[in-house]
């Protein structure tokens, strides 16, 4: 199977020839991502943004989104902050900064603005968005070159725009929904230049080049379908001439190259230093490579390599094709298979997955490990700038647990005890505060344990924690083997003695253990104390959460609807018998904490 053309990396010069009919082609882009998710997106700033605007709608219909964008008028974006109202009507404000925007122009003279004001400007428009939960994307200030139309201030200017572009990133690490796109590192990224020539800034009034417009097109539509619930979570990737040079089984640990002795070498420790950064974010990292296993494992002992065996939560080193690999790493992570990104080196191991499994993200980046790396950091296929909770950094770790888990599977032929032995504990209450954010976090990530499907913005949220009516619950939950965090999360309505379930999420990880029994036990339990005599749920079937409609069926819950046999439309469920009824009926084999 060929390269489809938006996977990176791009044509910039067919794209653009092929851009009306990629536009005609977006719902059919769309259902490529299966259902699509809904955005509205404002642009400020930019000037001439056209081309742009294009091709945001192109890549976030190829993510899955399907997009509403709104424009701006001309003018700086800092000076037109102030005007963007409606904030509880957009996901996401993209922010177009330009150095030209710095520039103060007089007839003789030109004079350069003041940093504290753009920066005033700029903390007023996060601080707006963020009291509505609304993200940000901002690009940085691109350093200018020498010329027209600084005016002789080219020097000023890249102080002012250095001095803002530092401020950017600081507020970025304080500000979860704020996503800097730097101009600057995907210039360095980038063979082809991603500014716009002066003829085009002064005839057309574009910034950015027809490369440009579509690079930054890519990384807002990343970071749209991330807030959206579609963003990646897993990198598997080769291991022979792509975390090192030269091959271990021919080579040895002595002769592969990694370490900054050699050019090669120092592009591999990038590499590494690279996937270790991604591991603290929170992506899971795998392994798929011909080799032997032993002898693979052995490259991890080399003086200069900075991953351990240990950073990867599973290791397929063997003489399967790669296709049947990624498989088994998708089903042992327990996500699917549209959510891995794959690395190698060999193009021929690149097509064999890509035609078997089209739905991987496989940059066809080349052979050269430079390559690789400006692959990763130019498509940043995991985007995303939410705050790491606890469950993230015990993502790997409990991946690393499941293979205890798995053995202790199959050395107890009865599922039952199975299910005793690992003596799992659901520990269920409404949140504390802290636990806002992982709360947010798996609402808007979960896919396959997900009721409705419905996702929330931080101020949807922050409505649901202010109301009287409206409960949340979530479950920590763990076992003898290890601790998964905060992995359930369920929002109830009530009226009068009746809940109504909105949406209910619990994490792939923990599936199949009856913790998902075990919490609506305890949340029925809860509010039957509360006074709750009845309970309703509305199912919504989406490509991955199937299995939620038989789950309703276990805990006592019936289909309302007349028309049962369709399976493709929201379905209305509500509790047979009364709570009380129900509760002495639900079976699990955890430890219930409330």
């Amino acid at each position: 199977m060929d390269k489809h053309p938006l996977d990176y990396p791009w044509d910039f010069e067919d794209l653009f020839m092929q851009t009306r009919r990629f536009l005609k082609r977006r719902e059919e882009l769309c259902q490529h991502s299966g259902t699509p998710q809904q955005a509205r997106v404002q642009i400020i700033g930019g000037y001439t943004t056209d081309i742009l605007e294009n091709w945001i709608h192109i890549f976030a219909a190829y993510y899955g989104v399907e997009l509403t964008l709104d424009t701006s008028d001309w003018g700086a974006a800092f000076s037109l902050a102030g005007n963007v109202n409606s904030l509880d009507q957009v996901d996401m404000i993209l922010c177009l900064n330009d150095h030209r925007d710095l520039i103060i122009a007089g007839k003789r003279n030109h004079s350069v603005i003041g940093s504290d004001l753009v920066m005033s400007q700029i903390s007023d428009l996060i601080t707006r968005c963020g009291d509505h939960g609304v993200a940000i994307s901002m690009t940085d200030f691109c350093i200018p070159q020498a010329g027209p139309p600084s005016g002789g201030q080219q020097a000023s200017i890249a102080q002012v725009a250095s001095d803002l572009n530092m401020f950017l990133q600081q507020q970025a690490q304080k500000h979860p929904l704020l996503n800097v796109l730097s101009l600057n590192q995907f210039s360095a990224l980038s063979e082809e230049p991603l500014t716009a020539t002066l003829r085009n800034w002064y005839q057309f009034g574009h910034t950015l080049s027809v490369a440009g417009s579509i690079v930054m097109a890519q990384a807002v539509a990343r970071h749209l379908a991330f807030l959206k619930g579609l963003g990646k979570k897993a990198l598997v990737v080769d291991l022979d001439n792509t975390l090192w040079g030269g091959v271990i089984g021919d080579d040895g640990v002595e002769g592969i190259e990694l370490g900054q002795e050699t050019p090669r070498g120092r592009i591999f420790s990038d590499i590494q230093s690279h996937l270790l950064r991604l591991k603290e974010r929170g992506v899971l990292l795998a392994i798929a490579s011909k080799n032997n296993e032993d002898i693979a494992r052995e490259a991890f002992d080399h003086p200069s390599s900075i991953l351990k065996w240990s950073d990867f939560s599973v290791h397929k080193a063997n003489w399967e094709p790669k296709s049947s690999n990624i498989k088994d790493i998708a089903n042992h992570l327990n996500i699917g298979l549209d959510s891995l990104v794959f690395i190698d080196d060999n193009p021929a191991e690149r097509a064999e997955v890509r035609t078997h499994l089209p739905m991987v993200t496989i940059p066809d980046c080349g052979e050269n490990p430079e390559d690789q790396l400006a692959a990763l950091l130019m498509l940043d296929p995991f985007s995303q700038n939410t705050p790491l909770t606890k469950e993230d950094l015990l993502r790997n770790n409990s991946f690393q647990d499941n293979s205890k888990r798995e053995q202790l599977m199959k050395d107890t032929a009865d599922p039952t005890l199975f299910l005793k032995k690992i003596g799992t504990t659901v520990h269920v209450s409404p949140p504390e505060s802290h636990e806002y954010a992982r709360c947010l976090q798996l609402t808007n990530k979960t896919n396959q344990f997900n009721l409705t499907g419905h996702r929330l913005t931080q101020q949807e949220f922050n409505q649901i924690i202010a109301d009287p009516l409206q409960d949340i619950f979530v479950a920590r939950i763990s076992d003898t083997f290890g601790d998964y965090g905060l992995t359930g999360v369920m929002y109830i309505q009530r009226k009068g003695s009746h809940a109504h379930i909105n949406n209910w999420l619990m994490s792939c990880r923990v599936f199949s253990k009856t913790a998902e029994h075990a919490m609506f036990k305890a949340v029925a339990t809860f509010l039957q104390d509360k006074g709750i005599t009845s309970f309703s749920a509305e199912f919504i079937p989406l490509a991955k959460n199937r299995k939620f409609m038989y789950l309703l069926s276990d805990l006592g819950f019936s289909q309302i609807e007349d028309d049962k046999n369709n399976t493709d439309e929201p379905m209305a469920f509500e509790l047979e018998h009364h709570v009380s009824q129900t509760l002495s009926a639900i079976t699990h084999y955890c430890e219930i904490i409330v």
